[in-house]
């Protein structure tokens, strides 16, 4: 016989009643946020072990990444409620060292994110109150750079032509 189930409650017929029941998990979200941007959306079931996406790449940056749950090498276990993970890309910080006519002694040493666009006349260099803005590049960059130059992702090493005494000024 048939049981008409109505408001979670039925009336108890007049014969042994088996009711049988079973459970499903709920299933939430996971969004990926990179750099403020919506780009993924996964589905999971509460208490299974999720495997985070592969980390973004990006040429010249480093992807880092907080979430509203505890990550453990890149996994976690989802919880009954929707998760949410926030990346974002920071551009790689280089060197750039300029030398002395040597090449031994370091003249000075600037720092610079991997994109920044810097020129080399707009390094002064000074000796007895003579003017100078000779640079070699020795390493780091492809050979005719020119003057306006974009920090690569590597240091950049520049060795002054003239004297090994110079000091720079900006």
């Amino acid at each position: 016989a048939s049981i008409d189930i109505s408001g979670g409650s039925f009336l108890m017929p007049a014969a042994d009643t088996a009711v049988y029941g079973s459970f499903e998990r709920a299933e939430f979200d996971v969004y990926y946020y990179v750099d403020g941007v919506l780009t993924y959306t996964d589905t999971h079931k509460a208490g299974t072990a999720v495997t985070l996406r592969p980390l973004e790449v990006k040429h010249g940056h480093t992807f880092s990444y907080v979430a509203s749950v505890e990550i453990t090498d890149g996994k976690f276990i989802m919880p009954a409620e929707n998760v949410r993970i926030d990346g974002e890309f920071s551009p790689n910080v280089h060197s750039i060292i300029f030398l002395d006519a040597a090449g031994g002694n370091v003249i000075f040493i600037d720092e610079l994110e991997y994109g920044s666009q810097f020129g080399i006349s707009d390094i002064e260099c000074y000796r007895e109150g003579e003017y100078t803005s000779a640079w070699t590049c020795v390493g780091g960059l492809p050979d005719g750079h020119g003057d306006d130059i974009q920090m690569p992702d590597n240091d950049v090493v520049f060795v002054a032509t003239g004297s090994p005494t110079l000091t720079v000024g900006l």
